[in-house]
């Protein structure tokens, strides 16, 4: 999948490929998420964002999940990185039950969910 590059101002990985965006999605820790939100509309989905370190690029990942109308466990959404396009794998259980725990809040990202150098 190719970089968005109208988003990705800061430039991008080299050689990155749908592997190594599966990895980052393997190596994000949810647990430091900077940002998690519920929807407002309907408040059905719940979306956190952290960051991962590839190629010497800081990279956002985000991992989505989907509140069951009934209470019960929420289920699997997907996660993807902001500014790589057409790519998305489905958040797995162990992220979902972590996200679900997770409060509101945070600093929300605007520009900083796509690719910056890391320094």
């Amino acid at each position: 999948m190719p970089w968005d590059m109208s988003v990705c101002k800061w430039g991008v990985p080299a050689d990155f490929t749908d592997d190594d965006a599966l990895a980052a999605v393997k190596a994000a820790d949810f647990t430091k998420s900077v940002f998690v939100n519920t929807s407002a509309k309907e408040r059905k989905t719940r979306q956190a964002y952290t960051y991962v370190t590839v190629k010497g690029y800081r990279l956002c990942v985000v991992g989505h999940l989907h509140q069951q109308p009934d209470g019960s466990n929420p289920g699997s959404g997907n996660c993807f990185i902001p500014g790589w396009e057409n790519w998305d794998v489905k958040t797995a259980s162990d992220v979902v039950a972590v996200i679900a725990k997770l409060p509101d809040g945070g600093t929300w990202l605007d520009d900083e969910r796509y690719p910056h150098p890391a320094v």
